[in-house]
C-alpha cells in the first residue's frame, strides 16, 4: 500500500526495492493518492495507460497493476474487478464502443492504441492459446498470449449481444480478457469502486427509496466490496466478486441519479464493527417484524459477527425477543398477529400463506438429495438414537413433518421429515426453504398479487401446519412473514425508518449493533 502524494519515480524506487517476484498473478497493489503523469508515460517497463492504469509484465505472463482516481476530483484511488457471467469460446465477442474515442489495447510489454469512429466494434478471438484484436481498419495480427486489457479513455465499453434489462450494456473502467486452460476465455470489467457502486446500488435497493435508506444500501455495499478486495471470489481471473446475486447484481438496471446521489454523499465511507474490522453487512428485503443472527448458516463465523442481533425491528427495537420467539408457541402467537408498531406492518411481504394441496414427494426428496450433496453435514438421516450424514433414501410417502427448533427470532432451524423410508432431519432455513417449496405453489401475500415461488420459499419465519389423512401427509399449510434470511438491514424497514427521519448512520447503527461509519478517503 502507498500513502501520500508520489509519482512514477516513487513507484520504480518501491519495485527496485522490494520482491515483487512473490507476488501471484494479477495480485493488486493500491494506492491512496494519484500518481502524477501525462495520459501516456513509459519509463523502464511501466506504463501508464489513459487515466487509469500503470501496467507492467511480471515474467510468465504475472502483473502488477496500480490504479487511481479522476486527478479533477483530487481523490485518491480504489478499484474493484467485476467478472462477467459470460464466458467466450473461439467464435471471439465484439466490444462496443459508442461514441468517438481514442482506445488503448495493452498485452505484455506492448502499448497498443487506435481510434474508433462512432458505434464502431473491435472484434477480438482466441485461439490455440492466444489473442487477435480486429477493428474495422486495422488488424493485429500478431500472437498475443494476453491478458488483453482494453481501456476507453473518454466514454463506454459494451459488448456487443449482452444486454441487461433488455437495453445493450454499457460499462465504465476497462475490460481485460483473461484465458482460461479449455479454449475460452473470461471478460474482466477492471472499475474504480465510486463508478461501480453506481452500476449497484440501483439494482439492490428500489431507487424511489429515500436518499437516507439509499445511502446506508450504498455504504453497505461499499464495505461489501471492499471486503472481497481483501478476498477475491476469483483468483483465477483477477475478479474480485461476479455481477450477480451471488455477490451484488450490478448494472442489470442502469443508473439513477437519486442512488448516484447517495454514492456521492457517502464517497468513502465504510462501516467498521468495534473493533477496528470491517462490518459483514448482510442485508435482505422485508422483515416479518424481527430479524435472526449469523447463526441461521451454521458457520463458524457466527460467533465472529456479534453486532447481527436477532431483534425487533420497530422503534426502539428489543433485543430481548430474539430468544424468546425461539419457543414455537410464542412464535406462532407473533407470527399470527401483527404490530402496527413494525416499520414493515404495511409493506405486502409482512405477512404471507403458503398452501400446498398435494406435497411433490419426488421433488422433495430431489431437492432433499441436492441439498445433501451441496453441504451433508446439514441434512441428516435418522440411524437408531441419532442423526448421521447420509445420503438420503428414495421415499414415496411423508408420514410426518415438523419443526424441531428455531433459531433467535424464531426463524425455523430445524425440520423433521417422517417417510416411509427413514427420517430425515433438515438444518438451517435455506435448506428448510428449500425442500419446502414445490416449485407450483404461489404465495399468498398480506397485499397485492399472488407470487411464485419456483426455487425457494419466501422466509424462514414461518410455522407449518401438515394436514394428514389414512397417517400420511397430503398437503400442508406454512403461515409466515417477511422476505429474505433476516440477518442486517432489511431494506424495506430502511425505507421507513428514512420517512420517518431517521438519518444514514442511525439506520445502520440500528441493524449493526455498535458498529460506526468512517471516511477512508
Amino acid at each position: 500500500k502507498f500513502y501520500g502524494n508520489f509519482n512514477i519515480k516513487y513507484v520504480e524506487e518501491y519495485i527496485k526495492n522490494n520482491d515483487i517476484t512473490k507476488l501471484t498473478n494479477n495480485e493488486l497493489l493500491y494506492l491512496n493518492s494519484f500518481i502524477t503523469g501525462s495520459t501516456t508515460e513509459t519509463a523502464n517497463g511501466y506504463t501508464i495507460v489513459g487515466d487509469y492504469t500503470i501496467f507492467r509484465s511480471i515474467g510468465n505472463g504475472g502483473r502488477l497493476n496500480f490504479v487511481y482516481s479522476d486527478k479533477a476530483q483530487n481523490t485518491n484511488f480504489t478499484l474493484t474487478k467485476v467478472l462477467s457471467q459470460s464466458v467466450y469460446n473461439t467464435l471471439g465477442l465484439e466490444l462496443i464502443v459508442p461514441q468517438q474515442q481514442t482506445n488503448k489495447v495493452s498485452w505484455g510489454n506492448s502499448n497498443m492504441a487506435f481510434s474508433l469512429g462512432a458505434n464502431k466494434n473491435i472484434r477480438i478471438t482466441y485461439k490455440d492459446g492466444m489473442f487477435n484484436v480486429y477493428t474495422p481498419e486495422n488488424i493485429y495480427s500478431e500472437k498475443v498470449y494476453g491478458p488483453v486489457q482494453i481501456t476507453s479513455n473518454y466514454g463506454l465499453l459494451g459488448v456487443a449481444g449482452l444486454k441487461r434489462a433488455g437495453k445493450q450494456a454499457l460499462y465504465h473502467g476497462a475490460f481485460e480478457l483473461v484465458k482460461n486452460s479449455n479454449s475460452t476465455f473470461n471478460l474482466v470489467n477492471m472499475i474504480e469502486v465510486e463508478e461501480y457502486l453506481k452500476g449497484v446500488v440501483p439494482n439492490e435497493m428500489p431507487v424511489r427509496f429515500g436518499l437516507e435508506a439509499l445511502k446506508a444500501q450504498a455504504v453497505c455495499a461499499r464495505t461489501y466490496a471492499y471486503g472481497h478486495m481483501r478476498h477475491a471470489a476469483y483468483p483465477a481471473y483477477g475478479a474480485h466478486v461476479d455481477d450477480s446475486t451471488a455477490y451484488q447484481v450490478y448494472n442489470n438496471i442502469l443508473e439513477h441519479e437519486s442512488t448516484t446521489r447517495a454514492v456521492k454523499e457517502t464517497h468513502g465511507q465504510l462501516l467498521y464493527t468495534a473493533g477496528g474490522e470491517l462490518a459483514e453487512t448482510y442485508y435482505y428485503s422485508t422483515s416479518c417484524g424481527v430479524g435472526s443472527d449469523a447463526g441461521v448458516w451454521k458457520t463458524d463465523a457466527a460467533e465472529t459477527l456479534p453486532y447481527l442481533q436477532a431483534g425487533a425491528i420497530r422503534e426502539g427495537g428489543d433485543e430481548t425477543i430474539g430468544t424468546y420467539l425461539r419457543e414455537e408457541e410464542h412464535f406462532e402467537d407473533f407470527i399470527l398477529h401483527t404490530n402496527k408498531e413494525d416499520f414493515e406492518s404495511a409493506e405486502s411481504w409482512y405477512r404471507w400463506t403458503y398452501t400446498v394441496e398435494k406435497p411433490d414427494v419426488e421433488r422433495m426428496f430431489e431437492t432433499l438429495k441436492k441439498r445433501y450433496q451441496a453441504r451433508p453435514e446439514l441434512i441428516l438421516t435418522r440411524e437408531k438414537e441419532t442423526y448421521i450424514a447420509q445420503e438420503p433414501r428414495k421415499f414415496f410417502e411423508i408420514k410426518s413433518m415438523y419443526v424441531a427448533s428455531r433459531g433467535n427470532g424464531g426463524v425455523v432451524d430445524e425440520l423433521i421429515l417422517e417417510t416411509d423410508q427413514g427420517t430425515y432431519k433438515v438444518i438451517t432455513e435455506h435448506n428448510i426453504r428449500y425442500v419446502l417449496c414445490d416449485g407450483e405453489t404461489k404465495v399468498k401475500r398480506a397485499k397485492g398479487k399472488d407470487v411464485e415461488m419456483p426455487n425457494l420459499l419466501p422466509s424462514g419465519f414461518f410455522v407449518l401446519d401438515a394436514v394428514q389423512k389414512d397417517q400420511n401427509v397430503v398437503g400442508y399449510k406454512l403461515i409466515g412473514g417477511g422476505f429474505g434470511h433476516g440477518v442486517g438491514m432489511s431494506q424495506n424497514a430502511a425505507k421507513a425508518m428514512a420517512l420517518k427521519g431517521y438519518s444514514c448512520e442511525e439506520i445502520l447503527t440500528f441493524f449493526y449493533d455498535g458498529c460506526k461509519l468512517a471516511d477512508i478517503y
